[in-house]
């Protein structure tokens, strides 16, 4: 984000700070999938409005750099290589042990680059997508986790891409052996 604030001149369009611009991003980011995680907003407007929405809550009223960030953001957030603490070796720990896969509601074309960047998809069998399952997260579970015929613990965690108020993921292990 620090980039983004930085390559669009945001500063001298008025957005004050970034730590401004950053807290924007987060709470709109979080009102927008909130809203998509409960099937009241497409996809295509959190890739079109989002940006939109945290430069006018700034004064800034221009779509057309709106779109330009949310390329550039769409473009390199997902190859950004922040694990929390401790991620690699959990899943160390764990891949030996359990089948372990992804349920997201997150993009497609998305979410094995994040994983792939962030050098962690060997350890899952399988990426989930809301689209893929035909449902969202809670439902999407539900309706795979249900036909797998295994056990399954859901672990509530902190997001791999760490980023302040971001919502937990829940990520799904098979806890029978391999």
């Amino acid at each position: 984000m620090s980039e983004l604030y930085v390559q669009f001149g945001l500063k001298e369009r008025g957005v004050l700070s970034e730590p401004d611009f950053l807290q924007t991003f987060y709470t709109i980011n979080n009102e927008l999938w909130d809203l998509y995680d409960r099937g009241l907003l497409h996809r295509d407007v959190i890739r079109k409005e989002r940006f939109h929405r945290i430069l006018l809550t700034h004064g800034v009223d221009d779509y057309e750099m709106s779109l330009k960030i949310s390329g550039e953001y769409l473009e390199h957030s997902p190859k950004k290589k922040n694990l929390i603490e401790g991620c690699k070796e959990t899943l160390d720990y764990l891949q030996p042990k359990y089948r372990m896969i992804i349920v997201t509601n997150g993009f497609d074309e998305i979410q094995s680059t994040k994983l792939s960047s962030s050098g962690i998809i060997h350890y899952f069998k399988d990426i989930v997508t809301s689209a893929r399952a035909g449902h969202k997260k809670p439902r999407c579970a539900k309706t795979i986790l249900p036909r797998t015929k295994r056990l399954w613990l859901a672990i509530i965690c902190s997001p791999i891409w760490r980023a302040p108020g971001m919502q937990p993921w829940i990520l799904f292990f098979s806890i029978l052996p391999k």
